[in-house]
């Protein structure tokens, strides 16, 4: 789960229920033919989490789905496979999930280990690519409540800004809360790079801000009547 999980954990929060499971599910990341012709399926292979992100392992298949070579369940997998002969597995573990653990390649029809002091840097990459929708919906929940209580902060009418922000600021803490719920444990996304992508619009908006202070622009409010 990534951007969509987010959506999911806010009507969990609202429409409580029981527990429930899934059954193991699988999703084809890449076919391949390698040099001798013959077909081959990379499959990422899901089992339940439970409360927790789905553990997902890799498994290589020929055309006829006969099993080749499987890594071990972990957090995530992410591939960087141009062709068959410079296929890359990246294994993502733990509590750093954009650092690979892990890194193999495809060698025929085996799963070897990998070296290069540059895969490091690739892995975080392919984390990043792979996970973009539920970053950017990361920044959306974090920052539409502080946009929403700012508007309400500065309503002129007393009765409608105090309404307003006794409604907006219980809400507010409940979605914050099930973003961090759901990036620490639901979802393959990282709380260091999300953090860090957070600061850096925050750095952003205050450069702008400085900026436009410095060459004397101000944005206009609205006038009294």
């Amino acid at each position: 789960m990534s951007g969509r999980a987010v959506v999911l954990t806010v009507a969990v929060f609202l429409v409580p229920g029981g527990a429930w499971c899934h059954p193991p599910y699988e999703r084809v990341a890449h076919t391949l033919t390698d040099p001798s012709g013959t077909k081959l399926l990379l499959v990422r292979s899901f089992i339940d989490g439970i409360v927790l992100s789905d553990p997902v392992k890799l498994v290589v298949r020929d055309a006829h789905g006969e099993t080749l070579a499987e890594t071990e369940f972990v957090r995530d997998v992410s591939t960087f496979c141009p062709a068959a002969d410079r296929c890359l597995i990246f294994l993502f573990e733990g509590s750093a999930p954009f650092l690979p653990k892990q890194t193999l390649r495809l060698s025929g029809h085996s799963l070897v280990p990998a070296t290069g002091g540059w895969l490091p840097l690739l892995g975080v990459v392919m984390h990043v690519w792979n996970h973009w929708l539920g970053y950017l919906m990361t920044l959306v929940v974090v920052f539409l409540p502080f946009v929403v209580l700012r508007r309400l902060w500065r309503l002129r009418n007393n009765t409608i800004r105090v309404a307003g922000l006794a409604l907006a600021v219980p809400v507010s803490a409940l979605v914050l809360f099930a973003w961090l719920w759901v990036i620490l444990g639901l979802s393959d996304l990282s709380f260091t790079v999300a953090s860090i992508l957070i600061g850096g619009v925050i750095l952003a908006e205050v450069a702008v801000s400085q900026a436009l202070r410095r060459s004397g622009v101000r944005a206009s409010g609205p006038t009294r009547s």
